[in-house]
């Protein structure tokens, strides 16, 4: 008589534990993603889900793939998701429904690398600690590169400008998630410290340019190449500070 009793059992052990059920959810992209070989992470707000993981494939716009370069603070994306553990979720898919008004994190980091490499071109044509004006390059080409880094740190101030204004519009929908909200708050004021610092450095360029006549042949003064130098130099700590991972385009960690 046991037998049957005992049969029942296993079979009761051998049924498989049923699937976790997939769901959708709808969230808003609030940093830039991270990309390894197979998969991106997406941060997110979206309840609990604070990162979505898909397959670098699965990541789609509304013709297509796209690449996760191509993603915009602010942007609403929608997944099927299975399983949440410590606020990861996998999906198979991920698409953008909706595009944020920042710029793509690909055009933020392209302008960066610009202002950056345009700000090391000026420095390369002052001349170097302890020596003349008369030993670097040519007046007109010092005042030249000056002028674009300037210009270029102008565009990226804009960005970073953009980029705040995002994180500021995405914080009325996570204030439930403290946590999420105290991330957006930390990413937005420190990309108003950069362009503060950067529009800072873009004032003391102008001034500098001015006090001695933007257009004037004559070298420039020791006493403004010494000021002119330490801006560039702290524009460029600020440039490559924006590339550390969590910090350019804001992604929280």
């Amino acid at each position: 008589m046991r037998r049957p009793l005992l049969a029942a059992t296993a079979a009761v052990l051998l049924i498989p534990a049923a699937p976790a059920q997939a769901r959708g959810v709808t969230a808003r992209v609030i940093g830039e993603p991270a990309t390894t070989k197979r998969s991106v992470v997406v941060p997110v707000a979206a309840g609990s889900i604070e990162k979505l993981v898909v397959p670098r494939s699965g990541l789609r716009g509304r013709y297509g793939r796209i690449a996760a370069s191509s993603l915009r603070l602010g942007d609403t994306v929608t997944a099927t998701v299975r399983s949440v553990r410590g606020g990861r979720a996998r999906a198979t898919r991920v698409k953008v429904v909706r595009r944020g008004a920042a710029p793509a994190f690909a055009t933020l980091e392209r302008r960066r690398q610009g202002a950056l490499a345009t700000v090391r071109q000026a420095i390369d044509a002052l001349p170097a600690a302890g020596r003349s004006a008369s030993e670097g390059g040519e007046p007109a080409q010092q005042r030249a590169r000056i002028v674009a880094a300037r210009y270029d740190l102008n565009i990226i101030v804009a960005s970073l400008d953009e980029q705040a204004a995002a994180f500021g519009r995405l914080l009325p929908g996570v204030r439930e998630a403290p946590r999420v909200a105290a991330r957006v708050t930390e990413a937005r004021d420190a990309t108003r410290t950069a362009s503060t610092q950067l529009q800072d450095a873009v004032t003391q360029l102008d001034e500098a340019l001015l006090a001695v006549g933007g257009d004037s042949p004559e070298p420039l003064p020791v006493d403004v190449l010494g000021t002119v130098s330490q801006v560039l130099d702290t524009a460029v700590q600020v440039l490559d500070g924006l590339g550390l991972p969590g910090v350019v385009g804001g992604n929280p960690r």
